[in-house]
């Protein structure tokens, strides 16, 4: 009985989004090229300086946004404010000495941001260490699901340095029993390395660095080492002394002078009965510490649902960006225009088609543009402790995050495909539109995990994180690939992510705007919540 009403309600929502539902079809008649494009190149101007937290720049730009919501139509935060303040601590680290490794052969001394980065998240003006005892933990790992624990029978961690591979046990694998395969959990990430270190209570974590195992290269991780944020009551999450990277080049030579080859641990690791082992080498770091509290603002409007209850839809587009960055042809302005004005823009718009229904939908439409995500969604995490709604009430939550101005799609790129039923879902409203969902071929990179609808999904929320740019419609997959791959080398966080209004095609972000309506629409009527895949590794974090 249960499959019949869902293929029911499946075959109601494919006739809404043919034109079944004249209202929702009607309202999303509203969005316009001409809207994204304004709103677009509003947000990625140069007056808005890349809009980094805490400048005059990332000031005009909150300011721009919640005019725009006013606009719009779209309920504030509390009294007449779109602001929901949130209290970040800025930590910036300067290592003036190299890092030196004492090994059995040789003494190996690190330059900063060029072999090594460190930092930490305790609030010490100078944190030290001497001749730390190293040990190698393998991928750093506790999942007791895969019988694995990559701490297992250290003595004394609290004293000792683990040195742990990037990625989780099965990259390059098929096996999709194990660890996901190919696919990225969360224990691959860089967070749950060092979130785990501290559980572990160790001196310290130094991860490997691989690019396809990062899924960036080296100049993300030196990008980001001087400086750090975190939300004020969250500043001891991370509390080891030392969290950092080292060059793979560096491990490879680190654990050659102990006797040990990389590749054959990297094999090892991978096994469930692997087990730590203490390495005779040591090391030695300093970094100093400055700090300054500021609070930086979450934009928040909302359509109150007609159902009169606590229950909700949440759209995500994160405001913030990087500034000034390493300059490219003499420009140094990281204006973020496809990371991330295009997703505030198209917020912005599914807003402008909300309102333009005769009835709100059932439950409450939350639109939330958060500060920080570039930092470690700090932003998100705030609201997350801190709802305009219940977060067990929340149905879903619907991100979008870097989607270059390429024009249409015929695909719809699922990260994080196989985890909840809104994959389905979303299949059956892709389909009038011509498009196809797919999951995402880079998943390696664990991009799942690298945005804000992650504090959402880690409190049991499911996310639907898609957008179309693996088949593009005019010119197709190759083409479409080629351009992925150039994006990522040649425009991700570098100041040629800015606006061209003589070429940028907003007719794909048009699509998404058409398309998420329609799912945010259907979520927002219905009286169920969406499941999770029994198997995803979040399927158990919410029951309701």
């Amino acid at each position: 009985m249960k499959q019949i009403v869902l293929l029911g309600l499946a075959f109601v929502w494919a006739l809404s989004a043919c034109g079944g539902d004249k209202p929702a079809e009607r309202a999303k008649q509203v969005a316009s090229v001409e809207h994204l494009r304004t709103y677009t190149e509003a947000i990625a101007h140069d007056s808005c300086e890349g809009r980094r937290p805490f400048s005059v720049g990332a000031d005009r730009a909150v300011g721009y946004i919640a005019e725009q919501m006013k606009a719009v139509g779209l309920q504030p935060v509390s009294g007449e404010s779109y602001f929901q303040p949130v209290p970040i601590i800025s930590s910036r680290t300067v290592c003036p000495e190299p890092m030196r490794l004492r090994t059995p052969k040789q003494t190996l001394s690190l330059e900063w941001l060029e072999s090594y980065t460190a930092f930490s998240a305790r609030i010490e003006p100078e944190i030290s260490l001497q001749e730390a005892p190293l040990f190698f933990a393998g991928y750093g790992i506790v999942a007791p699901e895969y019988g694995k624990n990559d701490y297992a029978g250290i003595e004394h961690p609290e004293d000792k340095v683990a040195v742990v591979i990037v990625n989780d046990p099965g990259l390059g694998s098929t096996d999709e029993s194990y660890f996901n395969g190919d696919i990225m959990t969360y224990y691959g990430r860089w967070m749950y390395k060092y979130e785990e270190g501290a559980r572990q209570g160790v001196k310290g974590v130094l991860i490997i660095h691989e690019d396809r195992g990062a899924g960036y290269p080296w100049s993300v991780v030196r990008a980001s080492a001087r400086s750090k944020m975190y939300v004020e009551s969250d500043s001891e999450s991370y509390h080891c002394p030392l969290n950092g990277w080292i060059q793979q080049e560096v491990a490879r030579q680190l654990l050659a002078d102990n006797g040990y080859d990389l590749d054959q641990l990297i094999a090892e690791a991978k096994k469930p009965d692997f087990k730590p082992f203490d390495l005779p080498s040591t090391v030695s770091v300093k970094m100093e510490n400055t700090f300054d509290r500021q609070e930086s603002p979450n934009v928040v409007g909302y359509i109150p649902g007609s159902g009169e209850t606590d229950e909700s839809v949440v759209y995500l587009g994160h405001w913030d960006h990087l500034g000034y960055g390493a300059p490219i042809n003499g420009d140094s302005l990281i204006n973020g225009a496809t990371d991330n004005a295009v997703a505030i823009a198209w917020m912005l718009e599914i807003a402008r088609c909300f309102e333009a229904l005769p009835q709100a939908p059932r439950r409450n439409i939350v639109f939330l543009s958060p500060t920080c995500e570039e930092t470690g969604f700090l932003g998100t995490k705030y609201y997350v402790a801190h709802p305009l709604f219940p977060i067990e009430k929340v149905a879903a939550v619907i991100n979008l995050d870097v989607f270059p101005l390429w024009g249409e799609n015929n695909d719809v790129t699922i990260t994080g495909y196989g985890n909840s039923d809104l994959d389905s879902t979303l299949a059956v409203l892709a389909k009038p539109y011509g498009r196809y969902i797919m999951p995402d071929p880079d998943a390696y990179n664990g991009m799942f995990y690298r945005s804000d609808h992650f504090p959402f999904v880690q409190r049991g929320v499911p996310a639907m994180f898609a957008k179309g740019w693996n088949d593009n419609r005019q010119h197709g997959k190759e083409w479409a690939k080629e351009q992925i791959a150039k994006y990522w080398a040649e425009t991700y966080h570098k100041p040629t992510d800015q606006t061209h209004p003589e070429r940028d095609d907003y007719s794909g972000l048009l699509q998404e705007v058409q398309l998420f309506f329609d799912l945010g629409y259907q979520l927002a009527n219905e009286e169920g919540y969406p499941k999770w895949n029994p198997k995803s590794e979040f399927a158990n974090v919410l029951k309701r």
